[in-house]
């Protein structure tokens, strides 16, 4: 079973990763958890996500590719 990791903002949030028109990364919140941002390497996150994050308030959750909590 594959294992996504989604950002958790609150009890009803996900961050989603937006762009603007110069191609510069935004994130927001959203409540619809499919259209939340989602990686399956959490080596990507320790490197890169984290330094683009760092003002937001959020953790990690795992959950399969149906978004059941795992």
């Amino acid at each position: 079973m594959r294992k996504y990791y989604y950002f958790r903002t609150d009890i009803e949030h996900w961050l989603q990763e937006t762009y603007d028109m110069q191609g510069n990364v935004h994130w927001k919140q959203t409540a619809n958890i499919k259209m939340a941002y989602r990686t399956d390497d959490l080596g990507l996150y320790r490197k890169l996500l984290k330094e683009q994050m760092k003002e937001y308030f959020y953790w990690v959750e795992t959950r399969d590719q149906y978004q059941n909590k795992v």
